[in-house]
């Protein structure tokens, strides 16, 4: 763990966590950098680097706990009530396996990257591009779909979309 002891002081006095990896800058012989930042009058700062060899559930609980560990060691505890991260499944898990009240949530950026990748996968990006084209409307609906609130999303989609699904089925 890259860190400064303010900045573990700084992690246990906020609620609200967010966590991110990045492949581009790493050093040779690790996978990714992995961050955890937080609030600090409206600025997203960052407060903790971890370089990690691989994206398994184990090691992102090996963060968030050794990221604990060593704020017990300041005296302080660093226990979120929310913690936002991309769509990946191991931070998550690790997330709610050692911090088992933290609310987890995903992001509106990283929504719309992986439904881009999707798009992608899919070989619909040039029909995205488009803006008349059916594919194009029906991804836009999809991508408002995280400003509603979660108890409108079922019946937003099964009412207003499903009727409007465009006829390229990929």
């Amino acid at each position: 763990m890259f860190s400064r002891k303010t900045n573990s002081q700084f992690l246990s006095s906020i609620d609200v966590l967010y966590v991110d990896g990045t492949f581009r800058s790493v050093p040779k012989f690790f996978h990714q950098l992995f961050t955890i930042h937080g609030l600090n009058s409206s600025h997203c700062v960052p407060l903790a680097f971890f370089l990690q060899a691989n994206k398994h559930q184990t090691s992102y609980e090996d963060v968030f706990r050794y990221t604990f560990a060593e704020a017990a060691k300041l005296g302080v505890s660093v226990c979120p009530t929310v913690a936002y991260a991309d769509f990946e499944t191991a931070i998550h898990k690790a997330a709610r396996t050692v911090w088992p009240g933290c609310e987890i949530k995903a992001c509106c950026f990283h929504l719309g990257q992986s439904c881009w990748r999707k798009m992608q996968s899919l070989g619909l990006s040039k029909q995205y591009g488009q803006k008349d084209s059916e594919v194009s409307q029906f991804w836009k609906k999809v991508f408002g779909l995280s400003f509603l609130p979660p108890a409108e999303v079922g019946d937003c989609f099964a009412y207003d979309f499903i009727s409007h699904l465009p006829n390229d089925r990929r």
